[in-house]
Order: structure tokens, then sequence, then C-alpha cells
């Protein structure tokens, strides 16, 4: 055997070979890399078993990160009836039904009368809301009315259980509490041009988070 066949060719390298190279008598919990297969190998104490994607990651670890941030204003005028905010909206394709997806949003608004309602879409999020009581109105998040010159800002963080490998989108929608008050995205209600007044930003991060 030559020196090259222990160490191999350039330093060292233990642990790595072919898949018609493997150890003669390799023992139990060994691992090597496999160059012609690109696969991970460890013998359990009688044959060599591939590691793959069922077994790492491990749970928790994230996989995937898809963002999408809105600078331009959007104006709801529809009253209590929910609509969705154009432009905030993220795309995901979990690898695994049993994955989930962390979804955060960042949301500047403004409104001058009524509360300002926000929910979740996608996935299952229709569970990301207060609990059914009388005629009350079930959101994730509401928002007392902004004086003119003001945006108000929300967060709203879930964790999602899409238990789907399709491609799964994520956005925003947003109502007025009052039924007749026009709410805004990223800018107040009256948007004077002058240095008084101030114009924001929102952003929707989805994360695949593994199962």
């Amino acid at each position: 055997m030559g020196i090259d066949n222990v160490y191999g060719t350039g330093g060292l390298r233990p642990g790595v070979t072919t898949s018609s190279a493997r150890p003669a008598a390799p023992y139990n919990g060994q691992v090597i890399y496999e160059t012609d297969t690109d696969k991970i190998a460890v013998y359990d104490g009688s044959s060599w078993v591939y590691k793959t994607a069922d077994v790492y990651p491990k749970a928790g670890a994230v996989l995937q990160v898809v963002s999408t941030t809105k600078t331009d204003t959007y104006t709801h005028s529809s009253g209590k009836t929910f609509t969705s905010v154009t432009g905030l909206t993220a795309a995901i394709t979990p690898s695994s039904t049993s994955n989930k997806v962390l979804v955060i949003v960042q949301v500047s608004f403004g409104g001058n009368n009524g509360s300002t309602w926000l929910k979740i879409t996608g996935g299952n999020t229709t569970s990301y809301v207060g609990t059914t009581a009388g005629s009350r109105i079930s959101v994730a998040s509401a928002s007392l009315p902004a004086v003119n010159t003001q945006i108000n800002n929300a967060v709203l963080v879930y964790l999602d259980s899409p238990a789907t490998t399709s491609a799964t989108t994520y956005g925003v929608q947003i109502a007025a509490g009052d039924g007749t008050t026009t709410t805004y995205i990223n800018r107040t209600p009256t948007d004077t041009d002058n240095d008084t007044y101030t114009r924001g930003a929102s952003t929707i991060t989805v994360m695949e988070i593994a199962g």
C-alpha cells in the first residue's frame, strides 16, 4: 500500500473514498464520504447506510429563507372587508410535510379614525386570530387611530404548520375598524408633501424550519 492510499494525494484525507473502495474491515459507526456518489455513509455494524434528508438537518434547523420588502404605498377603502396588501407576499416551497414555516411580518400603516385590523394569510394561518367571542371580530392585531402625521407599526410572528410540499404564499390583509375609514400602508393618512410627513416600509419574511 502506497502512502497516497493512506493519506491521500495532497495531504491527510481520512474518511474520503469511493463507493467501490470502502474499508474492508469497518468498525461500527465509521463514517466515510464517497467522492463518486457525493454521499455520506455510516457503517451500522452490518452494512453501510447512506444518511439522507430524513436524518439531517436536525429538527429546528433553518432550511431556507424568503423575504419581500414593500416600499411603495397601498390604499384600503373597503371598510371592514379585509383586502390583501399588494406586493407584500412571500412564497416558499417546504421540502417536507413535517416542516414548519416561521412567518415574520412588519407593517407600517396609517388611518385617522377607526382602528386598523391586520391578519396573515397563507398556509394554516387562519388559526392565528383571536378566539371568537360574540360579535367581536377575530384578528391577529388591531391598532388605535394614528394622527395625520403619524405612521403606526405592527409586528406579527407566527409558526405555521402548512403540512405540504407545494408552493405556499403568505401575505397580509388589512381592514378598517370603523367600516368607513380609508387605511394606508407605508404612508400617513393625509400624506402632505412636506418634511412633517413620512413614508414607511413594510416586510414579510418566511423561513422553513426542519420538523
